[in-house]
């Protein structure tokens, strides 16, 4: 088997630095789940206090659901910025991995060119990220091989 040279550093670097900076979430996300755990917190306070001094049973309840309504707004709100901050790393994964956006739309190349690690059990594209810059070797066929989950190799588009 020959030896490839597949992807180079700077290539990899360039990608490392299309990937967005300043942490997961903004400002304004920040301050908008603080808000939002707050109102939560003071439907919550409120509807302890009120169920507190309720004189029926009634009364209790109805300032309970007045609490629950304060537990289940902040957790939405807590769902929400924990989904956007997956978004934010899911963006700079495909932006360090150079991850197209819609792998379907990704070119199949020609089957007999596939590499491998030196001693690797995957198989993988020319072009993959995970050996780019890396010593690889060319593979007529896959054979007993693993293909590579990222680039998926064999896989028509």
């Amino acid at each position: 088997m020959t030896t490839v040279a597949v992807g180079t550093r700077a290539a990899v670097r360039r990608a490392a630095d299309a990937a967005p900076v300043g942490g997961l979430w903004a400002r304004t996300d920040l301050a908008l789940v603080v808000g939002a755990n707050a109102v939560g917190l003071v439907l919550i306070v409120t509807g302890w206090l009120g169920s507190s001094d309720a004189l029926t049973l009634n009364a209790g309840v109805d300032w309970l659901k007045v609490g629950i309504v304060g537990v289940i707004f902040a957790g939405v709100c807590n769902g929400l910025f924990l989904l956007r901050g997956r978004r934010a790393v899911g963006l700079a994964r495909r932006a360090v991995l150079g991850v197209p956006r819609d792998r379907r739309a990704v070119v199949v190349e020609d089957e007999v060119a596939l590499v491998a690690r030196p001693g690797s059990r995957r198989v993988h594209r020319p072009a993959c990220p995970m050996v780019a810059g890396k010593p690889v070797e060319a593979v007529a066929a896959a054979g007993e091989l693993i293909p590579c989950e990222l680039c998926r190799p064999g896989v028509a588009g």
